[in-house]
Parts: structure tokens; sequence; C-alpha cells
């Protein structure tokens, strides 16, 4: 099993942007200074925005999948919506019906299926940028 790299993005819900490059350490997030990595500069605050992990996986367009993202899944019979959650333990993508279809993307047992099956889709948004995807 690869070693999984850790990276977050954060949705600014006082400002509507997604800020990319942060690091959260306890409940602070930091902006990383993208001239130096290792130099963190001052917090943004935990309260105004909303972390989200990368899952250490990417669409078939290359695109870092993180939690939040909208995934949309094609094929001959349907077109379905998937959104990226953290669970304890790794990730999971769940449809509009929620309750009924939860499949593990990021889990020691199902790692390899679900990574293949997740890296053949798109990421068409997330719930923050494009909430009215995941509107029926």
């Amino acid at each position: 099993m690869n070693q999984q790299e850790i990276k977050f993005r954060a949705w600014d819900m006082y400002n509507e942007k997604m800020i990319y490059d942060v690091c959260v350490i306890g409940d602070m997030v930091y902006k990383i200074d993208n001239n130096n990595a290792k130099h963190i500069t001052t917090p943004v605050g935990y309260d105004a925005i909303i972390p989200m992990q990368y899952t250490g996986l990417k669409d078939k367009n290359g695109k870092e999948i993180c939690e939040g993202d909208i995934v949309e899944y094609k094929n001959f019979k349907r077109n379905e919506l998937f959104l990226v959650k953290k669970i304890a333990g790794g990730f999971i993508v769940i449809t509009q019906k929620e309750d009924k279809s939860k499949l593990p993307i990021y889990d020691c047992l199902a790692e390899r299926q679900t990574q293949s099956w997740i890296e053949q889709q798109k990421v068409i948004g997330n719930l923050y940028e494009n909430p009215e995807l995941l509107k029926t």
C-alpha cells in the first residue's frame, strides 16, 4: 500500500472562495506561503473556513479528489453524481440517496477496487462552489 499524501484546501465561508495550500494544526488553519512551503502565514481562522482533505486519488483527468468534491459517474445506462465525504478511517462517496449507496474510496481492505473505479470518474465541482449540482 502506498503512503497517502496529506494535503488540504479550505472553503472560506465569508469570502465564498476556495483557499488552496492550507495546513491544519489543531483547531487552526494556516495558508502556506507558495514561495516557501515551510513558511506558514497568519491563521485564516478555523471557524470561518471548512478544511477539506485530499483523498490521495485523482480523477480520470488527473485532478486531485478532495472531500467535498462532486464526482460524475457515466455509463451507457445512467449518469449519477457522488459526493466525497470523510469518515473515521478514510473517505466514502455517497449518492444523492445517501442512505442507500456508500462506497469506500480509501480503505485498506477495498483500496484497489474502489481506487480504480474513482480514478475512471470525473470531478465536476464541489459542494461549496457548485451546490446546485446536488439539487434534484
